[in-house]
């Protein structure tokens, strides 16, 4: 088998949920070959994972979708009442692997007109947002994904990923050191956006980083190696890697 999976996203940028009741739908020359229901539970960083039969022999599959190496692939994703096409979509691969192989994508359902990877409904709401309508020369799909509208440092794209907003450098998808607890414990702060899940990561050299185990705003809560924030904040996070060490990088990684 050939594994696919990875994050489906609305158009606003949200990971789909079990809730939505949506099936991930993979075709080849339009015949589907796999599916499966988007469910984020199982595992955290994804809300889907479907697995392909391959065969090496593509004159005689041994089954019907048997695929072989390099088959390029489409996808969509099936509501109870529609089926909507993918408008952007980042992949390790976008063609079948090798077997026992996996390819993780990230995609996102929407119109994305200027194909510039964020759907078109996500930027027409952010300008509204920031007091930007029709008549203003600012009115415009180009105004927003090319670059960094707030000039906060996080691209637009990024902060479409991340539920923040393209025109607020209060809130961008970003992390500090903010002092240490008497133990020893890094303290760091973040800003994080309900839903989202996030984990932090530790490097002596900013080339090898290790996931580490934080807690929430307080150094005796529940350690966690990955977190779902409950609602919209700046939030304190311990972080014990660096007891006993000095000079540690750290930084905040989106998983969904």
């Amino acid at each position: 088998m050939f594994t696919i999976h990875g994050i489906a996203r609305d158009s606003f940028g949200w990971a789909l949920k079990a809730s939505d009741q949506a099936t991930v739908v993979v075709r080849q020359n339009g015949v589907v070959i796999a599916e499966a229901a988007v469910d984020e539970r199982p595992r955290a960083g994804e809300n889907f994972r479907l697995q392909l039969p391959m065969d090496t022999n593509p004159a005689d599959p041994y089954r019907t979708g048997a695929q072989t190496t390099g088959t390029l692939l489409s996808i969509e994703v099936r509501f109870p009442n529609a089926t909507l096409p993918v408008s952007s979509l980042t992949a390790s691969s976008r063609t079948v692997g090798q077997p026992a192989g996996s390819s993780f994508i990230d995609f996102t359902i929407g119109a994305d007109t200027d194909g510039d990877g964020i759907p078109d409904s996500w930027e027409w709401w952010q300008l509204g947002e920031a007091g930007i309508g029709p008549g203003d020369p600012r009115w415009s799909l180009a105004t927003l994904g090319g670059g960094d509208f707030d000039q906060d440092g996080t691209s637009d794209h990024i902060e479409y990923l991340a539920g923040t907003f393209a025109f607020l450098n209060s809130e961008t998808l970003a992390l500090k050191i903010t002092g240490w607890h008497e133990d020893g414990s890094a303290l760091l702060s973040a800003f994080v956006v309900v839903d989202k899940t996030y984990r932090v990561e530790f490097s002596a050299d900013l080339k090898d980083w290790t996931r580490t185990d934080v807690r929430q705003d307080s150094p005796t809560a529940q350690a966690q190696t990955t977190f779902t924030a409950a609602d919209t904040r700046e939030v304190s996070l311990y972080s014990p890697a660096s007891i006993g060490r000095t000079n540690l990088f750290y930084r905040l990684v989106l998983v969904r």
